[in-house]
C-alpha cells in the first residue's frame, strides 16, 4: 500500500514539473509562458498522429515566427492549482484563416474552431475572435494543442493568455471600458473647469474652450454609439481583441 501511494504522488509530481504553465489562485490569468511548437510543412498531420511527434521547439507565448507556408501546431501543458475548472485559451490575433483547438473531455478530444475562413463561410463574427473554453479539473494536468491551417503562406505572429473564466471575464469589462471612463470623465472634467473659469472671470475665451470640448465629446459620443449599432446589426465583431477607440 505504502508504494502504491508513493508510486502515485511520483505520477502525480511528474505530471506538475512536465507543466509549462500553472493556474493558481494567486495567479488565475497568465500573460507570460513557454508552449511548445512544431512546423508541419506537409500539413498532414491530425490531432491523433501529432501526438506521437515530438516537440523540440519552444516559443515564448508572444510569437513570431515570420513568413510561413506551412501548419503550426502548439502544444501547452497546463497544470490547474485553482479552485475552478473552467478556463479560457485566447489567441490576441485575429486574422488568421483557420485555427483549431484540441482539448481533453471525458476521455475524447473536444475540437473548437475559428478563423477568418469560418467567419467568411457562415457569415459569424464570433468566428473572429479566437477564444476558446475548455475544462480541466482542479488539480488535474493536460495538455492542450492549437493548430493554425493556413490556405496558403503568410506571417505568423500573435500572442497566446490563458486564464480562469472569472478571471477572463473581471479583466475583459475592466479593460473594454476603463479606457472610456477615464477619457470621458477627463473631458467632462475639461468642460466644467473651463465653464467655471468663464463665469468667475468673465472672460468668453473660457466659454470657447468649454463649447469646444463639450463639441468633440458630442462628435466622440455620436462615433461610439453609431459604432456600437454597427456592431450589433453584425457589422464586425465587438471583441478586446480588435483593438479600437471608438
Amino acid at each position: 500500500m505504502r508504494s502504491l501511494l508513493i508510486g502515485l504522488f511520483w505520477l502525480i509530481g511528474l505530471g506538475w514539473l512536465e507543466a509549462n504553465a500553472v493556474i493558481d489562485r494567486d495567479n488565475p490569468s497568465l500573460r507570460h509562458f513557454t508552449l511548445s511548437y512544431y512546423i508541419d510543412p506537409n500539413k498532414m498531420h491530425t490531432i491523433e498522429t501529432i501526438q506521437k511527434v515530438e516537440f523540440k521547439q519552444t516559443t515564448p507565448n508572444m510569437f513570431t515566427f515570420g513568413f510561413v507556408n506551412a501548419d503550426t501546431w502548439f502544444k501547452l501543458t497546463i497544470a490547474n492549482q485553482s479552485d475552478t475548472n473552467q478556463l479560457i485559451f485566447q489567441l490576441v490575433e485575429p486574422f488568421f484563416q483557420r485555427i483549431y483547438f484540441y482539448s481533453q473531455k471525458e476521455g475524447k478530444w473536444r475540437k473548437q474552431h475559428s478563423g477568418l475562413f469560418y467567419y467568411h463561410l457562415e457569415n459569424n463574427p464570433n468566428y473572429l475572435t479566437p477564444i476558446f473554453g475548455f475544462e480541466i479539473a482542479s488539480g488535474g494536468v493536460e495538455s492542450i494543442y492549437l493548430h493554425l491551417a493556413p490556405d496558403t503562406g503568410g506571417l505568423s505572429f500573435g500572442r497566446f493568455l490563458l486564464a480562469t473564466q472569472s478571471s477572463f471575464n473581471a479583466n475583459v469589462i475592466f479593460g473594454e471600458y476603463l479606457f472610456y471612463f477615464v477619457f470621458f470623465g477627463t473631458m467632462l472634467l475639461v468642460i466644467v473647469f473651463y465653464l467655471f473659469l468663464s463665469i468667475k472671470f468673465y472672460e468668453s475665451i473660457y466659454l470657447y474652450y468649454s463649447l469646444y470640448a463639450f463639441f468633440c465629446l458630442s462628435i466622440l459620443v455620436s462615433i461610439r454609439v453609431s459604432y456600437t449599432i454597427w456592431v450589433w446589426r453584425g457589422g464586425i465583431t465587438n471583441s478586446p481583441l480588435v483593438f479600437h477607440f471608438f
